[in-house]
């Protein structure tokens, strides 16, 4: 008795699965019916459709709010709008993350300050395109604040740093086009 119960419940579950896995082939009603044919998957080819070349000079680049990550009190207050400002002295047009006319984020973290005469800031930065996860370009910059200077000078020749890298790996692909 017991062995046909669970004959009955792994049947079920069979037929579940084929279900489930059909109802994945299907979408809004289309190509649902009993024996359609299931495609593959297409393959994607080597070089994406959605990649660098995509941001010529102009394009918009979100800017997502810049993190401490490093081990010294930093003051975030205007970072985001510093680093906004260097990436348009590179020709890019700026706005604030959320906006749906952003060709590419870019993601900003503030790694290591180090103290001293002078003030050596490193950061690491990604550039992610829009509709995408994966990052496309990521890269650390530097800056160095003259001697005596304040912390925030540093970092903002980082930022200065930053936006000088994007820009030459973008001309750098749209060169090999």
């Amino acid at each position: 008795m017991a062995r046909s119960a669970l004959m009955v419940i792994l049947a079920g579950m069979v037929v579940a699965a084929g279900g489930l896995y059909v109802s994945r082939k299907c979408s809004f009603g289309i190509g649902c019916e009993v024996g359609t044919a299931i495609h593959p998957a297409p393959v994607m080819s080597a070089r994406p459709k959605n990649d660098l070349r995509s941001l010529a000079p102009g394009a918009t680049i979100c800017v997502n709010p810049v993190q401490n990550l490093s081990d010294q009190t930093v003051d975030i207050g205007r970072m985001d709008e510093q680093l906004a400002g260097e990436i348009a002295k590179a020709g890019y047009g700026v706005a604030r993350i959320g906006d749906l006319s952003c060709a590419a984020t870019t993601y900003t973290e503030i790694t290591h300050v180090s103290q001293g005469q002078r003030v050596e800031a490193e950061l690491e930065f990604r550039l992610v395109l829009a509709a995408e996860q994966a990052p496309r370009f990521s890269a650390t910059a530097k800056g160095e604040s003259d001697l005596g200077g304040p912390q925030e000078d540093a970092i903002v020749a980082a930022f200065a740093d930053q936006a000088r890298k994007i820009q030459i790996a973008i001309l750098a692909v749209n060169e090999r086009e």
